[in-house]
C-alpha cells in the first residue's frame, strides 16, 4: 500500500479519532497542531510533494484570511467564512476539491465530480498548478464564500481567530 491509499491513510492518519456521537462533536485539528500535521502530510506525499506544497501555497497567497485545518477525516482543508477548499494526495495526482464547487463557473472545463456541491480539480504536475484556471476557481470560491457564509455544514473549525467568532462543530441537521 503506498501513502495516497485510502488504506493507509486510515492506518497512518486516521487511527486517533473517535466517532463524533462518542464526543458529541467532529473534531478537527486545528492551529500550529494542524500546521505541524499538514507539514508532515505533504512531506510524505512522495513524488507529488511539489504538488501539495504548490497547491498550500496558492491558497494561503490567492485568499487573504483563510486559515488551514485539519477536518476530521484527516484532511487539509481551508476555511474562509466556512469550509473552502481541500486537498488530499492520490497516487498519481492531488485531488484540489471545492466545497460549494457546483456553484463555480468552470470556463476551462477543469472541475470533475457529480455531486450536489463539492467538485475537485486532478493536479498531476506544478504546470497543472499554474493554469489560470485554477486560481480563478479558488479566487471565485472565496468571494463566494465572503459573501455568503457557508451553513448547514457538517463540520467548521472550532473558531476562527481573524473573528474571534465561535463555530459549530456540530453535524448540522440540514445542509444547504
Amino acid at each position: 500500500m503506498g501513502y495516497g491509499d485510502s488504506e493507509s491513510c486510515g492506518r497512518v492518519w486516521r487511527d486517533t479519532l473517535q466517532p463524533y456521537e462518542e464526543v458529541g462533536e467532529m473534531p478537527t485539528v486545528e492551529g500550529r497542531e494542524a500546521r505541524v500535521w499538514i507539514d508532515e502530510y505533504v512531506k510524505k506525499a512522495g513524488k507529488l510533494s511539489g504538488v501539495a506544497k504548490m497547491v498550500r501555497a496558492l491558497v494561503k497567497k490567492a485568499v487573504a484570511g483563510c486559515e488551514e485545518y485539519v477536518n476530521p477525516w484527516k484532511i487539509p482543508t481551508f476555511d474562509l467564512n466556512g469550509p473552502l477548499c481541500f486537498y488530499m494526495v492520490a497516487k498519481e495526482h492531488v485531488i484540489f476539491g471545492f466545497m460549494r464547487g457546483a456553484m463555480l463557473r468552470d470556463p476551462a472545463k477543469l472541475l470533475e465530480g457529480t455531486g450536489k456541491y463539492l467538485r475537485h480539480v486532478k493536479l498531476r504536475s506544478a504546470a497543472d498548478v499554474r493554469r489560470s484556471g485554477v486560481r480563478a476557481l479558488l479566487e471565485e470560491a472565496a468571494a463566494l464564500n465572503r459573501k455568503e457564509p457557508v451553513t448547514g455544514t457538517k463540520v467548521q473549525m472550532k473558531q476562527s481567530r481573524a473573528t474571534g467568532t465561535r463555530k459549530s462543530g456540530r453535524r448540522a441537521t440540514t445542509p444547504d
